[in-house]
């Protein structure tokens, strides 16, 4: 919780429009959630401050999304998703939410050291966020919105609230190891200038629910692999975006 109230810390850079970018002083620091996508009916004047997103996000408003849409083939398409029969791979059995370092989850999953973890990851009845392409397009605000739908149980396919780290949040290390937060060593598209990794994402997804999560504490004691519920707080989630709103409309 001090990287989110460090009005300095690049988590608050990570809310940009645009997926895997920082958001940029040249567009006044726009948010993801002033975007047009979450609300596309809306007039060209139309400007969400963010209550209503992070409120949408509690409620699990878009959680029957497909979180895979973009992928090659039926299980990418945006009306297709693993929890469809018709859609190859797809679910067997009751899939848990998974978290962790790319590299990670690609191993709990069982792929190769390739880009393949989201078939394999359906394949071994596992909920991963693998959106692509312009359909969906990726941000911060996807991101929380997938959180909280893990949190909640609610994501295609989950039938239960059990989220697995693939890698606990216990042995994280902000300054060493692997993935340092801001190392730029993992899948960062745009470079991490103007970017950021997939490695930052983890750091932050772990921090959302140590802040939201009432049972915080037991998260820290998990080894990689257990299986977790995030007892959901609505006091915890609203110091949450709070903070976030607070900081980032105070770049």
């Amino acid at each position: 919780q001090a990287l989110l109230q460090d009005r300095s810390s690049q988590f608050h850079l990570l809310w940009g429009v645009e997926g895997w970018e920082k958001r940029k002083w040249w567009l006044d620091y726009a948010t993801c959630w002033s975007d047009e996508f979450v609300h596309p009916v809306g007039s060209d004047q139309y400007f969400d401050d963010g209550w209503q997103f992070f409120d949408d996000a509690w409620w699990g408003r878009d959680c029957h999304r497909n979180w895979y849409t973009g992928n090659i083939g039926s299980l990418g398409d945006i009306n297709g998703g693993p929890d469809k029969t018709w859609v190859e791979p797809h679910y067997t059995a009751p899939a848990p939410g998974l978290l962790g370092f790319d590299r990670n989850i690609n191993w709990h999953c069982g792929g190769s050291e390739g880009a393949d973890h989201a078939n394999a990851c359906v394949r071994s009845n596992i909920n991963i966020l693998s959106l692509f392409g312009d359909a969906i397009p990726y941000n911060m605000c996807r991101n929380l919105e997938w959180q909280m739908c893990a949190a909640k149980g609610t994501l295609p396919g989950q039938r239960s609230n059990t989220i697995i780290f693939s890698y606990a949040p216990k042995d994280l290390e902000f300054n060493g190891g692997d993935f340092p937060l801001g190392g730029c060593n993992s899948y960062a598209p745009q470079g991490c200038d103007d970017g950021y990794s997939s490695g930052d994402v983890f750091y932050l997804e772990v921090c959302v629910y140590d802040t939201m999560c009432s049972n915080r504490e037991s998260m820290w004691e998990l080894k990689a692999g257990d299986e977790w519920h995030c007892d959901m707080e609505y006091k915890g989630y609203q110091f949450l975006f709070q903070t976030i709103l607070n900081h980032t409309f105070n770049v």
